[in-house]
């Protein structure tokens, strides 16, 4: 019987995110490989995260305030939002990631202080980012010490998509626009841009989950807006009755992944995104959706999406396509091979 190598898998579980299904998705790939013992970080358990773990007889262990490892084993952090408090437990998380055999970081929201945690540059062994601006950024700010000398991945978000793929192609009338992203963060001239998208689409719905506040104070009495709370209706569900899946974003705010396009994608929406890195990555301009630099196009696009079901039905095949290249077993590959060749100079 061949005996798993333990992995210490660190993540945020306080709240119901995108992060933490990516950091899920991981989890269940590398179990089949690994011992996993999964850390909290921070913040209170969010409701029902106790029971995940537990119907998959994985524990779950409260950091205190860091995890606690024995020499020798391995380290997996995906960060989400941690990074913003890393540094208040800098000293501790020196004391155990010097005993790790490996240690592995995942980013996909911010980069918070861990640039300037030059002591990291002895521990780890690789990062990963999902897009090429952060690791572009990280580069910058690294240059003068020695973890510029860590190796980096640029990676999708990690989607198992099988259920999204399961989803029946695009249906009758009417046509939604789905937006499924942070609440925050849509564009300040946010009302202005979707009073002229449903006038211009008087018989289109728009859909929101998690719903912008400002949104829903200047649409709450338009039928032809949904607003959802997270989780109100399961992503399936939402992407179900979605057409098109639109991704509005503003200015100066990072775009995390996002996980969701690539979902929206797989579930055979028409994507029109905002032309930064992330979704551009995801998305070939003109054959599977559209990227968009100003409002003008997202007019553009949506129109011609919406006109010729023709095209938005070939746009939404090419998108499905598209979504199936970006794999999660690439994330495994890499953490894999970067523990067991860990492993490997330990016996030599």
């Amino acid at each position: 019987m061949t005996t798993k190598h333990k992995l210490h898998f660190a993540l945020m579980c306080n709240r119901s995110n995108g992060g933490f299904d990516s950091a899920i998705n991981l989890i269940d790939f590398l179990s089949a490989q690994f011992e996993i013992c999964a850390w909290s970080l921070y913040g209170e358990l969010y409701d029902g995260h106790a029971e995940m773990f537990e119907s998959r007889g994985i524990p779950l262990l409260t950091a205190a305030p860091v995890p606690e490892i024995n020499t020798g084993e391995h380290v997996f952090i995906y960060m989400n939002d941690y990074p913003a408090i890393f540094r208040n437990f800098s000293k501790q998380w020196q004391l155990q990631l010097n005993k790790a055999g490996s240690v592995q970081i995942g980013f996909n929201r911010t980069l918070g202080s861990l640039p300037l945690e030059d002591w990291l540059a002895g521990c780890l062994d690789k990062i990963y980012f999902l897009d090429t601006q952060m690791q572009s950024d990280w580069s910058s700010m690294v240059r003068n010490n020695q973890l510029s000398n860590v190796p980096t991945e640029v990676l999708p978000p990690p989607v198992i998509l099988d259920t999204f793929l399961e989803i029946p192609s695009k249906k009758q009338e009417p046509i939604v626009f789905g937006r499924l992203a942070g609440d925050g963060a849509v564009p300040v001239n946010g009302i202005e841009f979707y009073q002229h998208l449903a006038a211009q689409h008087p018989e289109a719905e728009f859909w929101f989950m998690p719903a912008a506040e400002i949104l829903v104070e200047a649409f709450a009495d338009n039928p032809q807006f949904k607003f959802y709370n997270p989780n109100e209706i399961s992503v399936n569900e939402f992407f179900t009755a979605c057409d098109i899946y639109m991704l509005t974003y503003q200015d100066g705010v990072p775009i995390p992944g996002p996980r969701s396009l690539i979902e929206a994608m797989a579930a055979s929406c028409a994507p029109i995104v905002v032309n930064r890195e992330g979704p551009k990555d995801r998305v070939v301009h003109g054959v599977s959706g559209f990227c968009a630099d100003t409002d003008d196009d997202f007019y553009q696009y949506a129109e011609l999406l919406v006109t010729n079901s023709e095209f938005r039905t070939k746009i939404s095949i090419a998108a499905r396509e598209r979504a199936q290249t970006f794999k999660a077993q690439h994330w495994i590959e890499k953490i894999s091979y970067t523990i067991l060749n860990a492993e490997k100079s330990l016996v030599e």
